[in-house]
């Protein structure tokens, strides 16, 4: 196949040349991915964090729910955002938001749904390649609510 040793030395070097490019491309393509997701998780942690302090204030009295409303509606600016809850303290949802990033279909599949504040930790999760942030409202000893 190879006529001389030139020829095969040639075909080795640009072989390894390739493998090692291919190598480097995996990892930083990794590496980058990584990065990425820890960027976009600690955006979300904190702008969760800061719109349950946020609704502090609209939960300590009888919550209004156009108040309530017009807190998830700042969520508008964000594509990425595709639903978000706010629950009473017994987790059982008052105002549910959906985003510009949810399809009519997976809409049907995000209703507003109870949870048991018992069974979940607030903080942050990634599902099926996607940032869940579940956030409380209020103190740890006395919770007004979720988000």
């Amino acid at each position: 196949m190879f006529s001389s040793i030139k020829t095969t030395l040639i075909a080795l070097m640009i072989s390894a040349i390739l493998i090692v490019s291919v190598a480097v491309l995996i990892f930083a393509v990794s590496e980058h991915e990584a990065l990425y997701l820890e960027a976009v998780e600690s955006d979300l942690d904190a702008l969760s964090t800061n719109m349950a302090d946020d609704i502090v204030g609209l939960m300590a009295n009888d919550p209004d729910l156009f108040e309530l409303e017009l807190e998830l509606l700042r969520l508008d600016r964000y594509d990425n955002v595709k639903y978000a809850s706010i629950l009473d303290a017994e987790g059982k949802p008052l105002h549910a938001y959906y985003g510009q990033a949810v399809t009519p279909e997976e809409q049907a599949l995000l209703p507003a749904r109870e949870f048991d504040p018992g069974s979940i930790q607030p903080g942050m999760s990634e599902t099926e390649s996607e940032l869940v942030a579940f956030k409380q409202i209020g103190e740890a000893r006395l919770p007004l609510g979720y988000l």
